[in-house]
């Protein structure tokens, strides 16, 4: 059975690795990328992380083997973003995340976007469009 928690790996990784990115910071500060929800009152616009939904994979004897988790990784945009920005931010989110198979934490893992997210909200007059996509990941302990 495994130790490691391989979802706080798998959050770590991927802010990290945004978090690291000069490209991407320059159009949302790394303090702005964090684990969904952001603090009440943080500045837009931002990125969330946050785990949508896994499943632990195992052996017949019951032992985990690995998660294979989805994701949810999303700019989230107010209308004084112009669109060109956050349509970089998202197609710089996808470049750094998809198709990576790395080790971190102490974690295996291989990283797939499976769907795009898109969702409009309006709060107090306020519209907050959220733009991303949905990652699969499996991660395992690392050998």
């Amino acid at each position: 059975m495994t130790a490691v928690d391989e979802v706080s790996a798998v959050d770590e990784w991927i802010i990290s690795t945004l978090s690291d990115d000069a490209a991407l910071t320059a159009l949302v500060p790394a303090a702005r990328i964090v684990e969904h929800p952001a603090d009440q009152g943080t500045a837009h616009p931002l990125i969330t992380v946050q785990l949508y939904a896994a499943v632990d994979v195992g052996t017949a004897n019951g032992a985990r083997v690995l998660i294979d988790g989805r994701w949810l990784v999303r700019g989230i945009f107010t209308d004084d973003t112009p669109l060109t920005d956050a349509r970089a931010v998202v197609r710089r989110v996808d470049a750094l995340l998809h198709g990576q198979d790395v080790t971190a934490a102490g974690v295996t893992l291989a990283c797939r976007r499976v769907e795009p997210f898109k969702q409009l909200e309006v709060e107090d007059g306020v519209r907050y469009t959220h733009r991303g996509g949905v990652y699969r990941v499996q991660a395992h302990e690392a050998p």
